[in-house]
């Protein structure tokens, strides 16, 4: 049995759209339907504990781009980190480390197709502690032990927040930010399990012995766009 909480974020839509919060394991993610940002839509999420972390944090999106710009936002909490597309790949940049992970990955996935990216970071994780991924695969790292910058800026998804500036053109769907830096093998399974599950496991009939299940442990938040 899975539990869901009362939201706890602040979220909204500019121009507005609906959009329901629910709290779930361990993560805030954007769920439900793909949303088309079409050079100009922007979720924003108020500032707020649980999106900052100056030690730790995992970002990832499935992304359809559908044009390369010079710069286009997929995520953006200004001053502490972006994830965003550029000329022909994607860059994963943190302020404070003042470090950025570029990988061209255009002639990967070209315009209109689906890529699973993911951005990482922990201070203390020692070296290549910096990591971007492409379809659960690392494709480029570096190392730094300095802190993410925080601040009380709020954190945008589609364009940066202040200003319709730097628009990302595309689809963005399963949006996930956690405060803990996943392992190759976890992200990978992550991109297994979601690009093609029925060759990832096999399931069976169901087993079930007495007594209840055990609780689900960890928490977080859900998005769930409703477009």
């Amino acid at each position: 049995m899975t539990e869901y909480k009362r939201p706890r974020l602040s979220v909204t839509w500019a121009p507005p759209a609906n959009a329901m919060v629910t709290r779930w394991r361990g993560h805030y993610a954007l769920g439900g339907r793909c949303i088309l940002f079409d050079n100009g839509p922007c979720l924003l999420v108020a500032d707020h504990p649980a999106i900052e972390n100056a030690d730790r944090i995992m970002i990832g999106a499935w992304v359809n781009t559908l044009s390369w710009p010079g710069w286009a936002v997929v995520c953006r909490k200004d001053g502490s980190y972006i994830l965003y597309n550029y000329s022909g790949g994607f860059s994963w940049y943190l302020f404070g480390p003042d470090n950025r992970l570029q990988y061209d990955i255009a002639g990967t996935l070209g315009s209109g197709s689906w890529g699973y990216i993911v951005g990482t970071y922990d201070k203390d994780a020692g070296p290549n502690n910096q990591r971007l991924y492409l379809n659960g695969t690392r494709v480029a790292q570096m190392s730094d032990t300095k802190p993410i910058d925080l601040n009380s800026a709020a954190f945008g998804i589609g364009r940066q927040v202040s200003g319709v500036a730097d628009p990302f053109n595309g689809h963005i769907d399963e949006f996930r930010i956690a405060h803990v830096q996943r392992s190759d093998g976890w992200i990978e399974t992550t991109w297994n399990n979601m690009s093609d599950p029925g060759a990832f496991a096999a399931a069976g009939a169901e087993e079930q012995e007495g007594g209840a299940p055990p609780p689900l442990a960890g928490a977080g938040v859900v998005v769930c766009l409703m477009g």
